[in-house]
């Protein structure tokens, strides 16, 4: 006896929206086509709906679809929704109905009471909305995955979101329209997530077989809420425009001047939205009243606002480790290895993962034979101290000299100085962040920085140490004339004086 089908399809002017339900209402297949036959034929044959095999088709009973259909050697059976009374007498689709109903009870979506009558639940049509977009998931990674049986698809909605930490198995367009891009990750924890990560800006640094952290987008309230609070709590509460721009002025300078104005303007936008809300009050000439909770409340306004827009949020990428774990045993800087092997010093054996075990065991022995650590007497193993730092050390002399001798120079290790003139030959990306590489006379020298900069290579570079071990580079010219203005300033204020 061969299988029953039942087959919905909604055509449109330019595409056809395809459901492929079974004989016990489960759904198989869900997508949206081209509004032709071929493409649907195509999909039916693929999930193994063969054309002796009875079908039903939701449509009308002289379509173009029906005939070109049975063209193909499917017996159509059609089902006219235009005929109300003959669609709801027939026993065939009552059978359907029945038989949908009993899948939504036992996926936990309807209850049943009393027998034979079914009551939905709430929310249940996000629930099939769920299983649908999985399905689609799994049809679009199975050549590409194995093992797709636990996936799960990381959810976009507020509160839903988790951290995992684990594997890059697969990674690529979400979307062949978008620019919107997915990672599979396979958790230390186990099981496999599917997640959109959007245009996630360090998305190009993700590889496969790397390791990541997934962290939900934290849309309940920003930096603005904090800042706000900040200069409220410099002011006895009261939240003030110009003491605001005189702190980005004075505290703040690694902003940009061409941006420090709109990042201001994006703090003076989220009072307006905490005043709306009854979250802050409005004194007039740019003064506002701030409470002492306004960051959570700001939390319960941003929540509101999300929910009622119903807005999604791309979680955050971290990468762990950009190259896979076991081809880092002997790398010459800190590595994802390290920080595992100093958390299981503090009891943390949470991996278990057999090809990451082995890594670790071998890194640890690659530490103890280059008086990175050591065994102790009753053989427990022991990191120093200071390893974090000095691997990290490692990295940049490492990365220095292959940079000088690529260049033919000689690497100098020391800090660079402030009242010296480089030329800027580019930066690097390590561990530790982005490092300036400068060349002075035959020397290469390098400065780690907080971001790219805006500077082209070959041109005369300072440096100014902003904080610990941390350098602003400025075009040499333009620093130059900072020094002036600074020096001119200076001068303005000796004459006042005198006067």
């Amino acid at each position: 006896m061969y299988q029953h089908y039942w087959v919905g399809l909604d055509a449109g002017h330019f595409e056809t929206a395809v459901c492929l339900i079974d004989a016990e209402g489960g759904i198989l297949f869900e997508a949206i086509c081209e509004r032709k036959s071929g493409p649907i034929r195509d999909i039916l044959r693929r999930f193994g709906v063969e054309a002796a095999q009875c079908l039903t088709i939701e449509a009308g009973n002289g379509t173009q679809m029906v005939r070109e259909l049975r063209s193909f050697g499917f017996p159509v059976q059609v089902v006219d929704v235009r005929k109300e009374n003959n669609f709801g007498k027939s026993a065939h689709y009552e059978s359907v109905l029945k038989g949908r109903l009993r899948y939504l009870a036992s996926s936990g979506m309807a209850v049943e009471n009393p027998p034979g009558v079914y009551t939905l639940k709430e929310g249940y049509r996000d629930v099939l909305a769920s299983i649908a977009t999985r399905n689609d998931v799994i049809k679009k990674l199975y050549e590409r995955v194995e093992g797709l049986d636990d996936l799960e698809v990381y959810s976009l909605k507020a509160g839903e979101g988790q951290v995992i930490e684990g594997r890059v198995l697969d990674k690529g367009p979400a979307d062949e329209l978008t620019d919107k891009k997915y990672i599979v990750v396979e958790a230390l924890s186990g099981g496999k997530h599917y997640v959109p990560v959007g245009e996630a800006f360090n998305y190009d640094e993700v590889n496969k077989r790397g390791l990541v952290r997934v962290r939900p987008f934290d849309h309940s309230t920003g930096k603005a809420d904090h800042n706000i609070a900040l200069i409220a709590g410099q002011n006895e509460g009261v939240y003030d425009i110009e003491k605001h721009r005189a702190y980005i002025s004075a505290e703040q300078s690694y902003i940009d001047e061409d941006v420090r104005e709109p990042y201001l303007q994006s703090h003076i936008k989220r009072i307006e939205t905490l005043v709306q809300n009854e979250a802050a009050t409005e004194l007039g000439q740019g003064r506002y009243q701030i409470p002492d909770d306004v960051i959570e409340k700001g939390k319960e306004i941003s929540a509101k606002i999300n929910a009622r827009e119903k807005k999604r949020f791309y979680p955050k990428l971290d990468i762990l480790s950009s190259h896979a774990p076991e081809d880092m045993v002997d790398a010459k800087k800190k590595t994802w290895l390290d920080k595992e092997l100093y958390k299981r010093g503090r009891g943390d054996r949470s991996i278990t993962d057999q090809s990451l075990e082995t890594a670790l065991q071998k890194r640890q022995q690659w530490l103890v034979d280059n008086k990175f650590a050591m065994i102790q007497s009753n053989g427990d193993f022991a990191m120093k101290k200071s390893v974090m730092r000095d691997l990290s050390v490692m990295e940049v002399h490492e990365e220095g000299k292959f940079l000088a001798t690529k260049a033919g120079l000689t690497f100098n290790d020391h800090k660079v100085s402030s009242d010296q003139a480089y030329t800027y030959l580019g930066y690097t990306e390590l561990e530790t962040g982005k490092w300036a590489v400068a060349m002075r006379g035959k020397e290469l020298q390098m400065a780690r920085i907080g971001k790219a900069p805006d500077i082209e290579k070959g041109q005369k570079v300072q440096f100014s140490e902003i904080e610990r071990g941390l350098f602003e580079m400025r075009a040499a010219e333009q620093q130059k004339q900072q020094d002036r203005q600074q020096s001119s300033r200076g001068r303005d204020d000796d004459n006042e004086m005198e006067l």
